[in-house]
């Protein structure tokens, strides 16, 4: 999962996404989109916390609390691994405004290999972890949510780029579009008998969900350095998570 990161320099806001052109800085009603745009932000956040509870309330009498707890027991054991996913390269993007391709699409490649390893190290540790819990129905759960750290590490860079365009809107829409998609995964699944599976597939829709998003928006060619330039690469997100 990626954190969302408020830009600390204003941005032009393209009228066409960035797909094949950086964004550059302008002044120009800057401040008037600012506001604009955090209105509505802040509104559609409501929306989709809104609806987070309502979907709650209803899944919480589906679910038991045992089927609760294992679903919580794998989402804190993957949450807690997902900063590490993108290893702060998206933050980097917005708070370093790195703006050329070739350094983008190199931190691009890097973020997407990272998330592999971790998700092929989770699956590969999940059957240690449900013996160390003592839960053995955490396996496949965990081994479900591994998929997102590909995810994440796919969508890394191209949100960055789009929270650097400062597009608060188009953010807020992708973000109750997540909320409408894991709520109606979750509700679904959950009224379908689907138990803690509900819970784990219904974050995985969203996550997807939100990774289209942001690359249709943000998306460039990932390109995978030679480890002697991974170094000075990942400078820029050291830099972030050092400070």
């Amino acid at each position: 999962m990626t954190a969302t990161v408020d830009p600390t320099v204003p941005a032009t806001v393209p009228s066409t996404p960035p797909g094949g052109h950086d964004v550059a800085p302008a002044s120009d009603g800057a401040r008037k989109r600012l506001v604009h745009g955090l209105a509505w932000q802040g509104g559609l956040r409501w929306a989709a916390q809104v609806l987070s509870w309502a979907v709650t309330l209803v899944v919480a009498r589906r679910l038991t609390p045992d089927e609760y707890g294992v679903a919580s027991l794998a989402a804190a054991f993957a949450v807690s691994c997902a900063y590490v996913t993108e290893y702060g390269i998206g933050r980097a993007v917005v708070m370093q405004r790195i703006t050329d391709r070739h350094t983008l699409s190199r931190l691009h490649g890097i973020s997407i290999v990272v998330g592999v390893l971790l998700a092929v190290l989770l699956c590969a540790a999940a059957p240690l972890i449900a013996v160390v819990w003592r839960e053995p129905r955490v396996t496949g759960p965990l081994i479900v949510w591994s998929s997102t750290f590909v995810f994440g590490g796919l969508l890394a860079v191209p949100a960055g780029r789009v929270q650097r365009a400062l597009w608060y809107r188009r953010i807020a829409l992708v973000e109750l579009g997540r909320g409408v998609v894991q709520g109606g995964t979750v509700l679904s699944l959950a009224l379908g008998g689907a138990g803690l599976w509900s819970l784990v597939l219904g974050y995985v829709a969203a996550t997807a969900f939100s990774l289209v998003a942001y690359w249709r928006m943000g998306g460039l060619r990932a390109v995978v350095p030679p480890l002697r330039e991974w170094r000075s690469l990942l400078a820029y997100p050291k830099h972030i998570i050092a400070g």
